[in-house]
């Protein structure tokens, strides 16, 4: 049986800090052996996760435009409603990603034209989800392994 991506990942960040790093003499390559390693854990502990992150924060972004569209003009309105009928196709991470970028730059769009119109109740919403995006993209999960 094949090792999971996350063990493989996991045995080479393993290693690169301990076996290849202690043969490297300079300090500054030495560091940077281990900032990969570092980064190769957690790519680790984050593959599984990816995805789903992904795909919730799409459906989250989504929610808030459909929600707000009769709102917003009547261009950035019908902008939504294409992005909605062409949404990904499958479920692999580069179009989930793809989708997302997408998305982001319609709220954004959103956002600045919702401020202007100092909608609170949407202002408030957005809130929301900038807090879930940013829930995806935390590095706090280093922390458990260091305890």
């Amino acid at each position: 049986m094949k090792p999971s991506i996350n063990t493989s990942l996991i045995v080479l960040a393993q290693e690169l800090n301990e076996r290849v790093s202690v043969l490297v003499e300079d300090e500054y390559e030495k560091s940077r052996l281990g900032a990969w390693a570092g980064m190769l854990f957690i790519a680790s502990m984050k593959i599984d996760d990816l995805a789903d992150g992904l795909f919730n924060e799409n459906k989250e972004i989504l929610s808030f435009l459909t929600k707000y569209k009769s709102e917003l003009t009547a261009d950035l309105a019908q902008r939504i409603n294409d992005i909605e009928s062409s949404g990904p196709t499958d479920i692999k991470i580069s179009s989930l990603d793809e989708f997302n970028q997408k998305l982001k730059s319609l709220l954004i769009q959103a956002h600045s034209e919702l401020e202007e119109k100092n909608q609170s109740s949407a202002l408030k919403d957005i809130w929301i989800v900038l807090r879930v995006i940013h829930q995806n993209r935390k590095v706090n999960h280093l922390l458990q392994a260091i305890n």
